[in-house]
């Protein structure tokens, strides 16, 4: 069977996701044990913290992207390149911006967040790394397109997992010779990272010469289409930030060192089928694009439905294991402390296949362009979040556990009843249908996790053998089921 660009770019990404998964469940227990608990906490609220300074960035990143794309789609070249040389340019000014603020801000990190005496320089060296690696990440954007119009991300999940071999080896290397650091990782990132920008100017120049780079192209008129959509891009990311990314920093303040630690432990689980989600949306959205170009709306809402039943079956897959064996990987991964957390690792993953889907929505706004009110929405969803953890830490006393409670009422409002609602507000043809996902989603996930207990019943995971087997066993047999339903979706309607 002949196995086509999509499937190349889902499996070399889900590779990706293995491989990243494996380096963190071997990194944190290997910090663990030289520096302790709180060590890993750092470095979560260090990228929480980089996060924040990518609003701008994303905000002419992705729509750049976006315009680039569609322009080349429709035979636009010359006004590709115009929106190329514009970003390029306009980002390199938005690094060196972004760098000062930066440096200002890493003398000053006491003041935004909790750091142990004993780690001040480690941690300042971790933020600056780690803002580094961002910034090259910042100005390798333009380029991205290449890989959109070309379908051909797998060449990008490639060098991620070059990052995440390098991560290892360089902490093993720095370990072994004496420098037990916490900023290890970040510069294997940023040498790999180094190496990123140059291979994706050189493909793009290969495989697009059309797209040309040069100051002359840059235009201020072309600048303004991309902020007046990016505006609402980087409100939108902030809105997201406030949902995801800055959870560990208020866990940080709120709730302690050695708690924040403990839950970004915890919270990789989630990554887990984050990532997932990162590979099925990338993997996707060259064929939006082009059924955009095309303006063939009836064929984008069907891919639409087709690609979020897909997400729900892959999330669903890896949320039923978490749920079910998640305590006992954790007291296995990182010690027996986490047996106590059981509830709070099922708070973090059991409403994600019936939320992350939505992403696909999501995806469709920007791509139709219509990015504004999802912007705003989302960054009030995000001062929601925010308020909802201050009632529940400080008011009610929940502590880490009122963290994760707010993610799942404010994620469960946003995607599962205001991106369907505006889809149906920009696309006529949004009916019943647009439920089957959510309908397979559930149902999946109450199967899968009845499967995962049966097994775990007659395959006790009682050693790290048992254990394994145990998951194999289940993981077939949700794989047999995930199959079973996406046959069955067009029965459906699906």
């Amino acid at each position: 069977m002949k196995v086509n660009r999509f499937q190349v770019n889902v499996i070399l990404g889900i590779a990706n996701g293995i491989i990243s998964a494996l380096q963190t469940l071997w990194f944190i227990p290997y910090i663990k044990s030289f520096l302790g608990n709180e060590a890993y906490g750092y470095v979560s609220v260090i990228n929480g913290l980089v996060n924040t300074l990518m609003i701008i960035s994303v905000s002419v990143g992705v729509m750049s992207t976006r315009f680039i794309v569609v322009n080349l789609e429709q035979g636009n070249k010359k006004k590709a390149s115009h929106y190329y040389s514009t970003e390029f340019f306009s980002l390199l000014i938005i690094g060196l911006l972004i760098s000062i603020l930066g440096i200002i801000l890493s003398f000053n990190l006491r003041k935004v967040m909790n750091i142990s005496s004993g780690y001040y320089n480690d941690v300042q060296i971790l933020f600056l790394m780690t803002l580094f690696s961002f910034l090259i990440q910042l100005i390798s954007a333009p380029f991205s397109a290449s890989f959109y119009v070309k379908n051909s991300l797998f060449i990008t999940y490639l060098i991620f997992i070059c990052d995440y071999l390098s991560r290892i080896m360089m902490t093993i290397f720095l370990f072994s010779n004496g420098e037990k650091v916490i900023w290890s990782s970040a510069l294997a990132t940023d040498l790999v990272y180094l190496g990123m920008i140059l291979i994706y100017y050189i493909y793009t120049r290969k495989n697009l010469p059309e797209l040309i780079l040069s100051k002359s192209l840059f235009k201020i008129k072309y600048l303004w289409d991309v902020m007046r959509s990016g505006l609402w891009v980087g409100i939108s990311y902030a809105g997201n930030v406030m949902l995801s990314s800055l959870t560990t920093y208020f866990s940080n303040i709120f709730c302690g060192v050695i708690i924040t630690g403990i839950y970004s432990a915890i919270m990789q689980l989630n990554i887990i089928e984050n990532t997932v989600l990162s590979v099925l949306i990338s993997s996707i959205l060259p064929k939006m694009f082009k059924l955009y170009s095309n303006d063939d709306n009836q064929s984008l809402y069907n891919y639409v439905i087709d690609s979020m039943i897909l997400t729900t079956l892959f999330i669903g897959l890896i949320s039923s294991g978490i749920v079910v064996y998640g305590s006992d990987f954790m007291s296995l991964w990182m010690g027996k402390e986490f047996v106590k957390y059981r509830l709070l690792i099922v708070l973090t993953v059991i409403y994600l296949p019936f939320t992350l889907p939505s992403q696909v929505i999501n995806q469709v706004f920007t791509v139709k362009n219509k990015v504004a009110i999802p912007a705003i929405a989302t960054l009030l969803f995000g001062m929601l979040n925010v308020f909802l953890i201050i009632i529940f830490t400080k008011w009610l006393n929940l502590g880490i556990y009122g963290i994760a409670i707010s993610a799942v009422i404010v994620q469960v409002l946003r995607d599962n009843i205001f991106y369907p609602l505006y889809l149906k507000n920009i696309i006529n043809r949004v009916k019943w249908k647009l439920s089957i996902p959510f309908l397979i989603g559930v149902v999946y996930m109450a199967l899968g996790i009845s499967i995962c207990f049966l097994v775990k019943k007659v395959i006790v995971p009682n050693t790290i053998l048992s254990f394994s087997l145990s998951v194999i066993v289940s993981g077939i047999l949700l794989f047999l089921l995930a199959l079973t339903l996406y046959r069955k979706k067009e029965h459906l309607g699906g």
